[in-house]
């Protein structure tokens, strides 16, 4: 039966001695929040209107 990698994951994370676990934390909240891309909110915009002159 193969594992999938979430349950691979929790295995490895079992595996870490608990003063490491700290850090381990860490990085993967740094992983979550600033390397994986966040939602892009989008903007206040502005009306556009009167912005092409002559059309």
């Amino acid at each position: 039966m193969s594992l999938t990698h979430k349950e691979r994951l929790l295995k490895e994370i079992d595996e870490f001695p608990e003063e490491t676990i700290p850090k381990l934390y860490k990085i993967i909240h740094v992983l979550r929040t600033e390397l994986i891309g966040k939602a892009k909110k989008p903007g206040i915009r502005g009306s556009l209107k009167g912005i092409w002159k002559g059309s």
